[in-house]
């Protein structure tokens, strides 16, 4: 008595399927339709619009703290997401907000770098231990611009760059002499200069404290000319002072100047 219901069911059905699949055949042969809708309708949906910063190069300043590409662990402008290797990155940023007078002081809370063992008086010497491993003999983890910083560890012989001509501190972790010969087998540090700016940028900075320190630092760059194709940049530090011990002294003077040009097709 219930196999005539079994098929009314089934009928049903296959008439609802029928009529579904006509429509979406219809649909799909009038795929225009599904745009053309008035803005004053409730289903039209609102225009958004996407705006984005072009990720910037290894050599280009960084805005904030985070870094996106890095040239230390390949030796090519390679975005961090697809390098293989620990990079930590200290921006400019970062160096302004802590107030680092040394590349030890940089690298405080980088992971993986302890700066601690060798403070010296008025931080003349940057050694930095690297997932354990210091420096021996003459070997040093410290390039400046891809090349290393030609210092002499045992014999106090340690050539120090001020972080404020640095754009930003690369630390590449790991093995690292089949890209830069003699190293440590904890990493390196790579210093990057301050490049050039298209944009005019000025700076001047005066600081004092105890030990009658006093410091003044300069920054300016801009483009040379309206065609864009030449920039220069010229950074300078004047110190002094005292310590704790009587008629110890530090003084540094510094000047970095520094141009780029981009040639054309026509050049």
């Amino acid at each position: 008595m219930n196999q005539p219901t079994f098929h009314k069911r089934w009928l049903t059905v296959a008439i609802a399927l029928a009529a579904y699949s006509t429509s979406a055949a219809v649909f799909a042969q009038n795929p225009e339709q599904s745009t053309q809708l008035d803005s004053n309708s409730p289903n039209a949906l609102p225009t958004v619009q996407v705006t984005g910063d072009r990720i910037s190069g290894a050599l280009q300043p960084t805005d904030g703290y985070t870094a996106n590409t890095s040239l230390s662990a390949t030796k090519t402008d390679t975005p961090l997401m697809e390098t293989a290797q620990s990079v930590s990155v200290v921006t400019r940023e970062q160096i302004e907000d802590q107030s680092a007078k040394t590349i030890q002081q940089a690298l405080r809370y980088t992971p993986g770098v302890f700066t601690g063992t060798r403070n010296g008086i008025g931080g003349r010497v940057d050694f930095i231990n690297m997932r354990g491993f210091g420096g021996v003999g003459s070997i040093d983890n410290i390039y400046f611009d891809g090349l290393k910083m030609a210092s002499d560890v045992s014999g106090y012989n340690s050539l120090q760059i001020d972080p404020y001509f640095l754009e930003r501190i690369d630390v590449f972790k790991g093995p690292t002499s089949v890209l830069y010969g003699q190293s440590y087998p904890g990493g390196l540090v790579g210093l990057t200069s301050k490049r050039p700016l298209f944009s005019p940028s000025h700076e001047i900075q005066l600081e004092t404290g105890s030990h009658n320190t006093r410091t003044a630092r300069f920054d300016v760059s801009g483009p040379i000319g309206e065609n864009q194709q030449v920039a220069y940049r010229l950074v300078g530090l004047a110190s002094g002072s005292d310590s704790q011990f009587d008629h110890v002294e530090n003084e540094r003077y510094t000047i970095a100047p520094s141009l780029t040009f981009l040639p054309t097709d026509a050049t």
